[in-house]
């Protein structure tokens, strides 16, 4: 099983070659959905923003399934 999965994304890559940057590649805007499988269950929401921040704002992060038993994350953000 791999431990994370990130699904493709309508802004392609980013102005430096690497994953969602602003503006870059595949027609300038949009947003991406990404999602991490195989994440601590004690990893908190905070955590999360703080390791894929580098990837612009984030606007919506859902957690699946809900605190308690997290495995799957998505995280959503603008470009």
């Amino acid at each position: 099983m791999s431990n994370t999965t990130v699904v493709p994304s309508t802004a392609g890559p980013g102005p430096s070659g690497g994953p969602g940057g602003g503006g870059g590649g595949g027609g300038g805007g949009g947003t991406e959905v990404i999602q991490v499988t195989n994440v601590s269950p004690s990893a908190s929401s905070e955590q999360m923003r703080t390791l894929f921040g580098f990837l612009g704002k984030i606007d919506e992060l859902r957690l699946f399934p809900p605190d308690s038993m997290i495995q799957t994350q998505q995280l959503w953000h603008s470009i």
